[in-house]
C-alpha cells in the first residue's frame, strides 16, 4: 500500500514503507523539534504525518511515522518546541492554546505589475485568535 496524501513530499523512504523519526542528514532524532503532527485518512491509527525540524543542520523533513516513534521524541525531557500543532490544537508551553476571540483581516495586492496605484484586490480572512498562559498570541484561519 502506498502512503501518500495532497501536498506530501515522500522522503528516503519511498511509497509504502514508514521512514523513521530522524535526521536523514545527522543521523539521529536527539536534536528533533516537532512542528506537527497530522492525521493520515485512510491509513491505520498508528500512522501520523510527522513534521519536524533538526535542531542541529536545519533539516526539515515531513511524512508519515509511527506514533510509537513520535511519542519516544516528544516525551524526551529537552524537547524544547515553542509550537506544537496536533492535529487541529495548537500547544505552547505544553499546554493547549485556549480560543479568545476572532478577527477578520484584510490582505490586499495589486491586480498586476503594472497597475495602478491604487487598483488593488482585497481579500477578507476570519481569523481564531488563540492564547497561551504565558501571553503569546497566534491567529489561525477560521
Amino acid at each position: 500500500m502506498a502512503l501518500g496524501f495532497p501536498g506530501f513530499r515522500s522522503g528516503a523512504g519511498g511509497p509504502g514503507r514508514i521512514s523513521p523519526v530522524m535526521c536523514e542528514h545527522c543521523g539521529t532524532d536527539r536534536h528533533l523539534d516537532i512542528k506537527a503532527v497530522t492525521d493520515l485518512p485512510d491509513h491505520p491509527a498508528d500512522v501520523v504525518v510527522a513534521s519536524y525540524t533538526c535542531g542541529r543542520c536545519g533539516l526539515f523533513s515531513e511524512h508519515p511515522a509511527r506514533v510509537a516513534d513520535l511519542s519516544m521524541v516528544l516525551g524526551r525531557r529537552e524537547q524544547t518546541g515553542d509550537l506544537l500543532i496536533f492535529g487541529w490544537h495548537y500547544l505552547h508551553c505544553g499546554e493547549l492554546m485556549k480560543k479568545t476571540g476572532s478577527e477578520l483581516r484584510r490582505l490586499s495586492a495589486s491586480v498586476s505589475s503594472d497597475s495602478a496605484p491604487g487598483d488593488t484586490r482585497d481579500v477578507y480572512l476570519s481569523t481564531r485568535v488563540l492564547k497561551c498562559r504565558c501571553g503569546f498570541r497566534l491567529e489561525v484561519p477560521e
